[in-house]
């Protein structure tokens, strides 16, 4: 491989993140795409939910982990179950 061909698939990838980056509009948007990427049967802590979210949307860092759950409530209702409400663990169906 020469170096030119290594930086064009580089450049690729980073445009390809770019680009799906950019379809994150809103911590909404986010919380949707974490949970939709979680696979069946993947448990989840809400502070694990918070940092996933993080990662994907830099502007949910300043988000209390109660308020990512609350949307995953509101907007994914049919895609978890809770196990213990105490300590804020979820199972992915």
């Amino acid at each position: 491989m020469t170096l030119y061909y290594i930086l064009y698939i580089v450049y690729v990838e980073t445009m390809k993140i770019k680009e799906e980056l950019q379809m994150i509009k809103s911590v909404t948007d986010a919380v949707r795409q974490v949970v939709d990427n979680y696979p069946s049967g993947h448990k989840f802590y809400g502070y694990e939910l918070h940092n996933d979210v993080s990662s994907v949307y830099s502007k949910a860092r300043n988000k209390y982990p109660d308020t990512l759950l609350r949307m995953m409530r509101r907007y994914c209702s049919n895609q978890y179950s809770l196990v213990d409400r105490d300590h804020s663990l979820y199972e992915k169906i």
